[in-house]
């Protein structure tokens, strides 16, 4: 619950604020409400606006456009469908749904992306990564050397499941273009890191990994390993 008092007298903003406390608190660290007062001046009220505007989860923000038609969502998956899908390939374009589905969902929990008011681009370039693992995910050619073209994934670590974050692994580091290192290198997200191929070569590193893309917890074997 958010509240923004316009030139509110002492004792109304002090009502406000109670009011505000009822739902939620020091207690409760998921209610990010409060109460905001302003005075009756342009600046002002720009100010205290955008201090509401950021603490809006950027998810949400996406329902004030209204849902998309039917022919919107068809227009908008011709748009992006990898070319080698075929219109009429139902199967391969429902794979490709269910594949970015599940990692858009990702995006709709992240506390760094809804919150985010450092990176202009994080959303679209986690988006970027999201449509080229999709495509490589389901082109038949797969007789690939994995050594010396760098597939790029990322990784959802769901260590805290109410909020996953993203990680990123590269079957060939050495092969990302400088643009697109600078751009991971920029995003800043919590133990969000471009690996090494020494770091690939490490047990311990494909172990978390795996862990986290499966959701399965890491456990110590009776060599402490």
């Amino acid at each position: 619950l958010v509240v923004v008092g316009v030139n509110l007298a002492p004792k109304l903003q002090e009502e406000m604020t109670a009011l505000c406390c009822k739902f939620g608190g020091v207690d409760r660290e998921t209610n990010k409400g409060f109460f905001l007062s302003t005075e009756a001046q342009a600046q002002a009220m720009d100010d205290a606006f955008g201090q509401v505007a950021s603490c809006i989860p950027v998810s949400q923000t996406f329902a004030l456009d209204g849902a998309l038609s039917d022919e919107d969502c068809r227009s908008l998956v011709r748009k992006h469908l990898p070319g080698f899908v075929a219109q009429e390939d139902k199967l391969l374009t429902t794979f490709w749904i269910r594949y970015l589905h599940r990692r858009v969902s990702v995006l709709d929990s992240n506390e760094s992306f809804n919150y985010n008011e450092t990176h202009d681009n994080l959303g679209s370039s986690l988006m970027e990564t999201m449509l080229s693992e999709v495509e490589q995910f389901l082109d038949r050619n797969q007789n690939k050397s994995w050594t010396q073209e760098s597939h790029r994934q990322l990784i959802y670590d769901f260590s805290n499941p109410d909020s996953p974050e993203f990680r990123l692994i590269c079957t060939c580091p050495e092969a990302l273009s400088n643009e697109i290192r600078t751009g991971y290198e920029q995003l800043d997200l919590p133990g969000f890191f471009i690996p090494s191929s020494q770091d690939l070569r490490r047990r311990s590193i494909l172990d978390t990994y795996l862990s986290q893309a499966l959701q399965i917890p890491l456990t110590e074997g009776q060599d402490g390993s």
